[in-house]
C-alpha cells in the first residue's frame, strides 16, 4: 500500500488536522465597578422584598438599579487550549517553586501571579458602558485584579471556571447519551494469546 492509497482510504484520517483549528467556548459576563452602588441596590432590594406593599420602596430600588446600568462593563472570556494552560502552571512553578531546601513552601505571590496569567489567557475583551472596547494588556489585567470589587473578580473567575466545567459537562452528557447497547459486541475470544 502506498502513501497515496492511505490518503484515499476512508478508514484513515489526519489526526493532527482534526485536532488543530478547533474553536473554544466563549462567554460574556457583566461586571459593575461601583461597589457602593451594588451595596445600595442590595439594601434597597431587601427593603422592597420585606415590604411588598410599599410602592415607594420598590420605586427606590428601581432608581438605584437604573443608576447602576450606566456602570456595567462586559468582560468576554474565551477558552484556552490545554497546552497553553500547562505553560501557565510551568511559569508559576518556575517563579514560585513548591519546595525550598526540601520543605514545602507557600508564597502568597504565587496565587496572584497565577490569577494574572490566567486572566491574561482568558479575558479577551472588555466593553465599557459607552460601547468602546479594549483588548486588555497585562498592565490592564494587573490593574483589574487590584482595583475591581471582589464581586467583579468573582464574576470573571466564575465565568472562566464555567468555560472549563461546562465543556466537560457537555462531553459527559454526550457520551451518556450514546446508545452503547446498540453497538455490536465482540463475543468471540481468541483461542490463544498469539492470535
Amino acid at each position: 500500500m502506498t502513501a497515496y492509497d492511505d490518503l484515499n482510504n476512508p478508514k484513515t484520517f489526519d489526526l493532527i488536522a482534526a485536532l488543530t483549528g478547533r474553536s473554544y467556548p466563549q462567554d460574556t459576563v457583566r461586571v459593575v465597578f461601583d461597589e457602593a452602588g451594588m451595596y445600595a441596590l442590595a439594601k434597597a432590594t431587601d427593603l422592597a422584598y420585606r415590604n411588598p406593599a410599599s410602592k415607594e420602596l420598590e420605586e427606590a430600588r428601581v432608581r438605584v438599579e437604573k443608576a447602576l446600568e450606566g456602570d456595567i462593563y462586559e468582560f468576554t472570556v474565551r477558552g484556552v487550549p490545554r497546552h497553553i494552560l500547562k505553560t501557565l502552571t510551568e511559569k508559576v512553578l518556575a517563579k514560585y517553586p513548591i519546595t525550598k531546601f526540601g520543605e514545602a513552601t507557600q508564597d502568597p505571590g504565587a496565587e496572584d501571579y497565577f490569577a494574572q496569567l490566567e486572566w491574561e489567557m482568558y479575558v479577551v475583551k472588555v466593553k465599557s458602558p459607552d460601547g468602546s472596547e479594549v483588548v486588555p494588556t497585562p498592565d490592564d489585567i494587573a490593574a483589574m485584579l487590584k482595583l475591581l470589587p471582589a464581586s467583579g473578580i468573582h464574576a470573571v473567575a466564575s465565568a472562566i471556571a464555567s468555560l472549563r466545567d461546562n465543556a466537560e459537562r457537555g462531553y459527559e452528557q454526550l457520551v451518556q447519551g450514546l446508545d452503547f447497547l446498540s453497538q455490536p459486541f465482540q463475543t468471540e475470544e481468541p483461542d490463544s494469546i498469539d492470535q
